[in-house]
């Protein structure tokens, strides 16, 4: 009985844990990460391949309910070595409990590369935005 009883608080607890990562359609330039040790998740945003040295950075995040702050200012992403040095932010997911903002729009230097539909009533949208200069490194 007593391993019954342990097995499905570890059944409970393990899933209390985990976190619904929402679809993501805008794989060519965002990714959904957890940080090393596991405990926090972040997002990870990346320039398409170009020319460019200066980016300014505009993504919308939408998440199911009325919620107060979900994401962190967005940083720049230093880690970026197999990126061919394309310009490259994060942000962090901060009160998070049972699943992950929806990225519904991100634009780069004024254009638009994804754009979908948010949630419905009642949800939460915030943007947040960043400029990077890579030509002063």
């Amino acid at each position: 009985m007593l391993i019954i009883w342990l097995t499905l608080s570890w059944i409970f607890l393990s899933s209390a844990q985990m976190v619904n990562v929402p679809y993501n359609s805008c794989v060519n330039y965002f990714k959904y990460e957890t940080v090393e040790d596991g405990s926090a998740y972040m997002g990870i945003f990346t320039a398409p391949s170009g020319p460019n040295s200066f980016y300014k950075w505009s993504p919308t995040f939408d998440i199911h309910g009325h919620s107060g702050i979900f994401l962190s200012p967005l940083m720049r992403y230093t880690n970026n070595n197999s990126n061919d040095q394309r310009g490259q932010v994060f942000v962090y997911f901060v009160n998070i409990k049972s699943e992950l903002p929806k990225l519904t729009h991100l634009s780069l230097n004024g254009h638009t590369l994804c754009n979908v539909t948010g949630y419905g009533r009642p949800s939460t949208k915030i943007t947040v935005q960043y400029q990077m200069d890579l030509s002063e490194s």
